[in-house]
């Protein structure tokens, strides 16, 4: 999304702040990551589909033959009205209700990723019920050498010990099947070597399990959380570097076991952009910049990696900082940028905004904006702005 007279032409015809979204970016990326796997002799790609499940997105990709991963009812119903295969499903997620659980059972899901004893218990009973057998994986919360929110964090997955006693106890439970491994590290990583580490770890582990329980594991899930192509290439990386690291564990381990995939952020997050519009500049000490597009979309998330660029350029710069129109202290979108001078009603371009803000997004403060499909180089209203009667029709009545 280059090119300013687009970018000026769809701010006049359908005003701002729009989300944009580009189709065949998506799809690029997509390939992109296949291709770097292509090594593998056994892959399977699934999308997570609580980082961005608007239907033309999920659509697109389940025309890919991607796998739905998803964590909940939302991200299941939607995925099955975007087409996606229901018995391609990987539910994941730490507290699935007895119903979620019922309908991905009833549908045949590809894989139920457990994270507690009393999951299994309900998928026992709800299995006995419709007479199923169920393919599960266990997600592990490995002890690697890597700093992570989601490592260490017994909210997330199982630590070890206590997953191979769970798994000594399903010779109880006649009616799930223990298929997988699965781990997720954390998200926007650019250590190339941390989901090879993640990889040793359940591949040491599935050895365990053959060793001491004859249990044979057939898929290694490896979960998501690799950063945008274009944050690793600006960190001089690239998701193959990922995947040279992930083959050379596969193959000194002589596994030819089915790795898993799950990418959202790097699916998503640099194929959509947010056009908006300067509403107020402060000028302090620092200087503010307030956009008609906020927190409410773009939220602040630690990992978020907004960036904000100029769509007229002049010769004077200023360094300002760009912040959102609601009354929230951290709603802000970039510090400290090097900008040619702005002035009230400039039009900006907001980049890396595809992940974790449409599935993210709510009414604190200002309506939803149209979303607009970019697809072969060109532009439709998929979805228009968000009316204060349809807020007011779900929030107050």
């Amino acid at each position: 999304m280059e090119d300013k007279s687009d970018i000026l032409y769809l701010a006049k015809k359908y005003g701002t702040p729009i989300f944009l979204i580009d189709l065949n970016k998506i799809i690029e990326n997509l390939q992109r990551f296949r291709n770097a796997f292509k090594k593998e002799q056994n892959i399977i790609i699934g999308y997570s589909v609580k980082t961005n499940y608007y239907s033309e997105i999920l659509k697109k990709l389940f025309e890919q033959k991607v796998y739905p991963e998803v964590i909940c009812d939302i991200d299941y119903e939607f995925s099955k009205r975007s087409g996606g295969d229901l018995s391609k499903v990987i539910f994941n997620g730490p507290a699935k209700t007895e119903e979620e659980l019922e309908k991905a059972i009833k549908n045949n899901a590809f894989l139920i990723i457990v994270d507690s004893e009393t999951e299994l218990d309900k998928i026992e009973k709800i299995a006995l019920k419709l007479d199923k057998k169920v393919d599960i994986g266990i997600r592990i919360n490995p002890k690697i050498d890597f700093k992570s929110t989601f490592i260490g964090n017994t909210k997330l997955g199982i630590k070890k010990k206590y997953a191979k006693k769970l798994i000594e106890n399903l010779r109880n439970y006649k009616h799930i099947n223990l298929k997988a491994l699965h781990v997720n590290i954390g998200t926007q990583i650019i250590d190339i070597k941390a989901h090879a580490q993640a990889l040793q770890y359940l591949l040491n582990f599935s050895r365990e399990l053959k060793n001491d329980l004859n249990i044979n594991i057939k898929y290694i899930d490896l979960g998501g959380g690799y950063a945008s192509e274009t944050t690793l290439n600006e960190n001089g990386l690239s998701i193959t570097d990922f995947a040279n690291e992930i083959h050379k564990i596969m193959k000194q381990n002589n596994s030819n076991q089915t790795l898993i995939f799950e990418p959202g952020r790097y699916i998503v997050e640099d194929a959509c952009y947010v056009i908006s519009k300067v509403i107020s500049i402060k000028e302090q000490n620092d200087k503010w910049v307030l956009l008609d597009i906020s927190a409410n979309y773009l939220v602040p998330l630690n990992t978020a990696k907004y960036k904000v660029e100029p769509v007229d350029k002049s010769v004077k710069t200023e360094v300002y900082n760009f912040g959102g129109r609601i009354s929230y202290s951290a709603d802000i979108i970039q510090k400290r940028v090097k900008f040619p001078k702005l002035k009230e009603g400039d039009i900006v371009l907001v980049r890396n905004t595809g992940a974790y803000t449409w599935s993210w997004s709510a009414n604190y403060g200002d309506l939803l904006p149209p979303i607009i499909i970019k697809e072969n180089n060109n532009y439709r209203l998929s979805k228009k702005r968000q009316t204060l009667k349809q807020v007011y029709r779900s929030k107050c009545v």
